[in-house]
């Protein structure tokens, strides 16, 4: 009981739900309903499941994809404008400009949805499409 020194109590409290098949929804629906209980019961803590974490990555995923992407293309430009003229370096960023448009057009043609497992396939698929293209 000096300078420095905390009480910490730590417990758990299991709880039962039942989860929809949806990342997103069981996300989207359960961790809003969790911290209004704990704040209503003024408990501090946190409800934890290994599905909230897909389902916080894949509601982050397009906004983190556009990043990417973007940060992709610059580093192109650059990298491009150092050997070749400028504008074929602009060139080149609208083709791959365009090899994404195209990758998530057919991403959503599918039906399937932007998240962590189809960005890293989007990636690949990108990254063949550009070196099988020079």
């Amino acid at each position: 009981d000096g300078p420095g020194s905390a009480l910490v109590e730590a417990m758990r409290l299991p709880l039962v739900v039942r989860m929809p098949g949806d990342n997103d929804a069981c996300y989207e629906e359960h961790v809003p309903r969790f911290d209004k209980a704990l704040a209503d019961n003024d408990i501090v803590g946190f409800v934890y499941h290994p599905r909230y974490e897909f389902g916080y990555i894949d509601l982050r995923m397009p906004s983190m994809s556009l990043m990417n992407l973007l940060v992709a293309a610059l580093a192109i430009a650059c990298s491009t404008s150092l050997f070749l003229p400028i504008g074929i370096s602009f060139t080149l960023v609208v083709i791959v400009g365009s090899i994404d448009i195209l990758l998530v057009g057919v991403l959503m043609l599918a039906g399937l949805r932007l998240n962590a497992i189809t960005f890293v396939t989007l990636l690949v698929s990108l990254a063949l499409a550009i070196d099988y293209s020079c």
